[in-house]
């Protein structure tokens, strides 16, 4: 076959697994940021208010990443893995409502989120 190793999914070895997880990764990270920035941020912001919208979508956006700070806790603090999905959180949103836009956001989460990967794998 070519040398050209295929990827019977579950069962993946060596890169296959990296570039399924990240294909895996990238639509979980985008319909995160479509569901929670997309729809709730917006949402909130047009009827509430800049400030509800961000306080009420990081609510939201700590509860969802909670398996992630879990993971996290490995190689950062608890409090220093909070913050930092906090501060990711609120950066987005603050970015998400300037430019009226996620589409920027969802690639970014979605490479943050492939890095993670490689170094939970100790490629990088």
């Amino acid at each position: 076959m070519n040398g050209v190793q295929t990827c019977a999914l579950p069962i993946c070895f060596g890169w296959e697994i990296v570039w399924a997880k990240f294909f895996f990764v990238m639509i979980m990270a985008s319909i995160t940021d479509l569901w929670t920035r997309g729809f709730i941020l917006f949402q909130l912001s047009e009827r509430y208010g800049d400030t509800v919208a961000i306080f009420g979508q990081n609510l939201i956006w700590l509860i969802i990443h909670i398996y992630e700070i879990d993971i996290l806790t490995q190689y950062i603090s608890l409090g220093q893995a909070i913050l930092m999905t906090l501060f990711l959180g609120i950066a987005g949103d603050l970015l998400a409502l300037r430019t009226k836009s996620i589409f920027g956001l969802m690639v970014g989460h979605s490479l943050l989120n492939f890095i993670i990967i490689l170094g939970a794998r100790g490629i990088i």
